[in-house]
Formats: C-alpha cells, sequence, structure tokens
C-alpha cells in the first residue's frame, strides 16, 4: 500500500501480474470514460458495468490469489489481543506480558499527548497490529521497513522492534484523519510533506534530536533544500528520506508556533497558504529560512553526513536488485560459506558501490583469514565513501583491520580520529 519505501521488496512476477490487472482494469475504466458519445451507448454501459464487475470479482479474489492478506489471516497470526474502550493492540505470542504492558501504558500517554498538541480528538477504534518481527511482517503486510498508518482505516501496522520509533508517529496521522482530505483523509492534494511533515511537527523528536537542530544542521552543512520545491507534488521523494522527513517536520513546526495549530490544521486539510496564513509558501519559506538562521545551535558537519549522507531511492544503482542480491550474500556469509559470499559481495560491489558489500568483503576475508586483503581493501576504498554515512563505519573497520595485522598503535590513533569528528569537531 502506499508509499512504501523498502528496498527489499522484490520485483516479481506475482508483483507484475497483480499491477498489470490493475492497469488493465484502469485502462477499461478510461478507455470507456474518454469514449462517451463516440461508441454506441448500450456497447459503452456493457464496458463500464464489465470493467466494474470485474475489479469487484478481482477485489474479492485477491486473498485467494496471493495478492492480499485478510483480517482474520491478521488475527491468527496475531493471536493475542488488548482491547480497551478507544482502541485495540493485536500482537504475536512472542511478546511479554512486560512487553505490551509497556506498549498499552505508551499508547495511552501518546493518545494524551497527540490530542493536547493537534487539539484534535483521540481516534475511536484504533487498532495497532504489532508483528514480531520485519520478516513476519514482511509475510502478511507486504514491507518488511516500513512501518504504516492508514488513516482510512484507524489501523497501524508495526514491528515490535520498531515500536519506540515509530508508535507516536503513525498514531499522529490518525489524529490527522479528521482533517484529512482525499478518500485516504491525508493532506489535500496527497501532498507527502504536509503528510509527514506534520507528523515529524508533532512528533518533534528525530533520534533524540529537536527537529529544528536538525534542519539547521543540514543547512549549515551543505544539504540544501527548498521549501517550495519539497512541498510541491512528489519532490518529497526526490531527495535523501530523512531530510526530507525532518526538513519537511520542522518548517510546519516553525508554522505552529508562528500560527497557531488551528490553522496548520486548516492547511492540512486545504493546501493554501496564502489563504490561511496571508502568505505564499515562498514567503513563507523565507521566513522560516530566516529563523532557522537564528538558532544557535552548534554544527558539527561530520553529524550532518551521518545522518543525511545517503542517496535517495531514486538515485540509487539498482536499489531493489542490490537489496535482494545483498541478501543473498549475506545469507551465505552467515551459513560459513566464506568463499561463495566473498564473491557475491565482490560481484555486487562492482557494479553497486554498496557499502553493505565492501563490509561483507571485509568480514569475509577475515574468517578466511585474509587480513592483509582485508586492510588493504578498505585503504583503497576509503575515499569512495568520504561525505557520507558509511564513512564513519568505514573508519571504525580500518581500526578494526589495524588491530587484526597487529598494527595496534595505527588502531589507537583510528578511535582518536573518530572520536574528534563526531564529537569534538
Amino acid at each position: 500500500p502506499g508509499t512504501i519505501y523498502d528496498e527489499s521488496i522484490l520485483i516479481s512476477y506475482k508483483l507484475i501480474i497483480y499491477r498489470l490487472l490493475h492497469l488493465g482494469l484502469f485502462s477499461s475504466l478510461l478507455y470507456s470514460t474518454f469514449k462517451v458519445g463516440s461508441i454506441k451507448e448500450n456497447n459503452r454501459r456493457l464496458l463500464m458495468l464489465s470493467t466494474f464487475l470485474g475489479a469487484v470479482l478481482f477485489f474479492l479474489l485477491k486473498p485467494y490469489l496471493g495478492f492480499a492478506t485478510t483480517k482474520n489471516d491478521l488475527y491468527k497470526a496475531l493471536n493475542l489481543s488488548v482491547l480497551t474502550p478507544s482502541y485495540e493492540i493485536r500482537y504475536a505470542d512472542n511478546l511479554t506480558y512486560n512487553n505490551i504492558n509497556l506498549l498499552v501504558i505508551e499508547t495511552f500517554y501518546y493518545l494524551k499527548e497527540i490530542k493536547q498538541k493537534t487539539q484534535l480528538l483521540a481516534p475511536e477504534d484504533i487498532v495497532s497490529y504489532i508483528f514480531k518481527d520485519s520478516n513476519q511482517k514482511g509475510a502478511l503486510f507486504g514491507s518488511k521497513a516500513a512501518n504504516v498508518a492508514k488513516p482510512w482505516m484507524n489501523e497501524i501496522y508495526l514491528d515490535f522492534q520498531s515500536v519506540e520509533n515509530t508508535l507516536e508517529h503513525e498514531l499522529t496521522h490518525l489524529f490527522a484523519a479528521q482533517i484529512g482530505s482525499t478518500p485516504f483523509k491525508i493532506a489535500d492534494d496527497f501532498n507527502m510533506a504536509m503528510l509527514e511533515g506534520y507528523a515529524m511537527a508533532i512528533e518533534d523528536n528525530y533520534s533524540g534530536y529537536d527537529i529544528h537542530y536538525m534542519a539547521l544542521l543540514a543547512k549549515e552543512s551543505g544539504y540544501n533544500f527548498n521549501i517550495p520545491e519539497l512541498f510541491s507534488r512528489f519532490s518529497f521523494f526526490a531527495q535523501n528520506s530523512s531530510l526530507s522527513y525532518i526538513t519537511a517536520g520542522s518548517f510546519v513546526k516553525y508554522l505552529i508556533k508562528e500560527y497557531g495549530i488551528e490553522k496548520v490544521n486548516k492547511v492540512y486539510q486545504d493546501l493554501d497558504f496564502e489563504k490561511y496564513f496571508g502568505k505564499n509558501l515562498d514567503e513563507l519559506s523565507k521566513g522560516y529560512i530566516e529563523f532557522l538562521s537564528s538558532l544557535d545551535y552548534p554544527i558539527n558537519k561530520h553529524r550532518a553526513n551521518l545522518f543525511f549522507g545517503r542517496r535517495p531511492i531514486i538515485k540509487k544503482v539498482c536499489p531493489r536488485t542490490v537489496a535482494n542480491e545483498s541478501k543473498t550474500a549475506w545469507n551465505l556469509y552467515n551459513q560459513q560459506s566464506y568463499f561463495s559470499a566473498l564473491t557475491s559481495f565482490d560481484n555486487l560491489y562492482q557494479y553497486s558501490n554498496s557499502y553493505s558489500a565492501l563490509l561483507g568483503m571485509l568480514l569475509s576475508n577475515n574468517k578466511i583469514g585474509n587480513y592483509s586483503k582485508s586492510l588493504k581493501l578498505i585503504r583503497e576504498n576509503m575515499s569512495e565513501f568520504e561525505g557520507t554515512s558509511s564513512y564513519y563505519s568505514a573508519l571504525l573497520n580500518l581500526g578494526d583491520e589495524y588491530s587484526y595485522n597487529n598494527e595496534f598503535n595505527n588502531a589507537i590513533i583510528q578511535q582518536i580520529d573518530i572520536k574528534i569528528l563526531l564529537i569534538l569537531e
């Protein structure tokens, strides 16, 4: 569903057939719509009726064709439940009493906090599906990586490992359904920057940091962003995802402070900035940039690289192929087939320049005992990752390789250099 960011979703024959069926039904509907008056009335009605019946039949048969998971299937897999007057938590039987008790308390706390921040009523009949891990979520929901809210259904889908980081964010999407437009009760015009920016502003937390600080850190470190462009259609996906989330969230937080949550709620529903704020998006952006520049936060460019030094998915080399071939290589490594794993990682690195593949080569060489090859490999490829989030992991691995090769003085110097980069700059 939706704009799922998950590189490991395999482009399988099942997915291709599913999309072709959608395309066929939609094309038939378009044809019958645009041909109004140019074909016989009876034929047009028959075509439209056939398309409608085909769509209904496909919807009903989806679970039996392996294209969907029914609520009954979800309830069988997540067979335990906590039920309160306002929400239900469905969860797998691997979670302990303490796990669930904490989850109930956190849910209650966030519902109260979000209600106060948004000035919206708490949604009724919320259902939280908490999968035991990402693999179970991938099998039943379709995506391992993405945690998702469905505002039009008052449902959220999370795996237990990521609950701490995403519960408040996804619950905020459900609150925002009250002010949402479109059939899916989200931000007007399907605007992803407003949709995610609103949730980020209410959450106001990115890895423990204030989102204004993170936005300023990006701006002052050369990770430029353009607010009017970010809020135009689907430009949200044209840059690093963390940068999009943070800058959209920081901008919406600024709007809430300057104009109040009531007006921001109206803009969420009707994306007309000038109507509710008296300024267009360009003018609001200038005021926001001036506000950011006035903040007195210490700036560490290396911390910015750590958070923002990643390519957006649309600029990566064959991201889904890389993700799945990387998974195959790591499976070989975990099965202790180190020579085969080394070959797979090497082939992957040649065309993708993936840091995960380089790391796999280092670890495979180490298991085989080729410590000198690993040291040479990491030295020769360090420059490839300079300025990216992977550079700091590469520095740590360079220190490890020095140790494996009995170059302990170099290893100690390496650790000191990393501390200076990330802490003292």
